[in-house]
């Protein structure tokens, strides 16, 4: 697994200058001089660019492609840290940022865990596999199964709970996996149970993109699915994994000149289009649903759906009422409404509801110690003009309604607060549940050995990409 370059592609469109990786505070975390014709200087150059455009405008999307000087910066963000290459000519943009995307994950894969004090850690490593994989500014290899041959370091294991002061709390939430996923690939010491230690990790993950309207109806609903599999598995087995035979694939039937669309059971699971790893063989997908392929170490992404033809259940219904009472007060109400199956629950549940600039002060209905003893913090933050609820678990049928009372100078006249209140926005994480009812229905490994017979672990996750509702 790993990056191929094609013959056609020029060689001096592929060839770096310099790669370095900075923490969001702008340190240099690594640095790592490829060819000796730039001077040091460009990390500062660098960070200094994204901090004045963050800084002009807090909603700027910075091109991840800039030219300073006659030097191409590129770079990807991950985890808050920014991974960069530089050139004095013009590079391929999209085989760069898939680079340097591939470096990362070789990099989360050799480490445990991708964050800023894992590389801390680590640097040594990272140091050693960066030279594998960039020589002189050209491209060897990204493998993680190749460079295992090339690297005689070490990794120092790093426990994410233990970072809390490298990532921010709403960042560290979304990021939240099993400890057991967070080990090296490779070691060159082995202890018993490392030895020992033969399984594979499959997650199907989906992330919902919902718009409701203030009275619940659904505007929008799409679903971006993914199965991400990690592996520790010992020797070379065949994998293979099943999933739903009613499952329909609208691209896959207008390839075989089906139109009839609507005409699918009630129970079948319509998918717009579906995108596999170059690794997989799909010879037996489209009569049994099935897949093969031989999974390398390391995590991978295995294939990608996304679904916004099908209607699906969405997870929460939101119903937003505002009462202004007087000139100068108002009451904000929320009640949120689960919709999942009563043996789930919904954990790390953020609700933010933007409010007008005028608005001096919230109250709540509740008292913080109150608050506190059912899993409920909720706080006004005025400088960025947002009202939070964090709300660690919510099962199902437990309705939960949220009351803020608004207050502001009455001499100050606010027009239409509803109009100037909102979206509200809810990030949230079901475990064990799926929108639309994807299933892995077996995951087999085959080997010669007979007695070979490593642990399997599926989960199932449900999160919110863009989950809001107007007011």
């Amino acid at each position: 697994r790993g990056f191929n370059i094609s013959i056609a592609t020029p060689l001096f469109s592929l060839m770096f200058s310099q790669f370095f990786v900075l923490s969001s505070r702008g340190d240099v975390i690594i640095f790592k001089d490829l060819r000796g014709n730039l001077e040091k200087g460009n990390t500062e150059l660098f960070f200094k660019y994204v901090s004045n455009e963050l800084k002009n405008n807090e909603d700027t999307i910075i091109e991840p492609i800039f030219n300073i000087d006659g030097v191409q910066f590129l770079y990807v963000k991950k985890n808050t840290l920014y991974f960069v290459v530089n050139a004095i000519q013009n590079i391929s943009p999209s085989f760069t940022l898939g680079l340097l995307t591939r470096i990362t994950e070789v990099i989360r894969d050799y480490c445990g865990v991708l964050n800023e004090e894992s590389i801390r850690r680590n640097f040594s490593l990272v140091y050693e596999l960066v030279d594998e994989i960039i020589d002189f500014g050209y491209i060897q290899t990204t493998s993680t199964f190749k460079l295992k041959h090339l690297v005689y370091d070490d990794p120092i294991e790093v426990n994410p709970s233990h970072s809390t002061w490298l990532v921010p709390e709403v960042v560290k939430r979304k990021l939240k996996t099993k400890n057991s996923t967070d080990r090296p690939i490779f070691v060159s010491y082995e202890t018993e149970r490392d030895k020992q230690i033969n399984e594979i990790y499959v997650d199907l993950i989906e992330s919902l993109i919902i718009v409701l309207s203030p009275t619940g109806d659904i505007i929008r609903a799409d679903i971006n699915g993914k199965l991400v599999m990690k592996s520790y598995l010992k020797g070379q087995p065949e994998l293979r994994i099943g999933l739903n035979e009613d499952l329909v694939i609208i691209n896959e039937d207008n390839n075989n000149n089906n139109n009839n669309n609507n005409n699918y059971g009630s129970k079948s699971i319509v998918v717009d289009d579906i995108n596999f790893h170059e690794i997989v063989n799909t010879t037996n997908f489209q009569m049994g649903r099935s897949l093969n392929f031989y999974p390398p170490a390391g995590q991978i992404t295995v294939f990608n759906y996304r679904i916004n033809t099908q209607t699906f259940p969405i997870p929460f219904k939101i119903f937003p009422t505002v009462d202004e009472i007087s000139n100068g007060r108002a009451d904000f109400n929320i009640r949120l409404s689960p919709c999942f199956p009563e043996d789930n629950y919904a954990t790390s549940i953020i609700i933010t509801l933007p409010v007008p600039e005028t608005i001096e002060s919230v109250s709540f209905n509740m008292k913080t110690e109150e608050m506190n003893e059912i899993g409920i913090f909720a706080e006004y933050r005025k400088r960025e003009h947002v009202i939070v609820w964090n709300i660690d678990r919510i099962d199902s049928g437990e309705e939960t309604i949220l009351k803020a009372k608004l207050n502001w100078d009455s001499n100050e006249i606010i027009s239409n607060l509803r109009a100037q209140s909102g979206p509200i926005n809810i990030n949230f994480e079901i475990p064990m549940y799926l929108s639309s009812n994807m299933k892995i229905k077996y995951l087999k490994l085959f080997e010669r050995s007979n007695d070979y017979n490593p642990a399997r672990w599926i989960r199932y996750i449900t999160q919110a990409a863009s989950y809001i509702c107007r007011v």
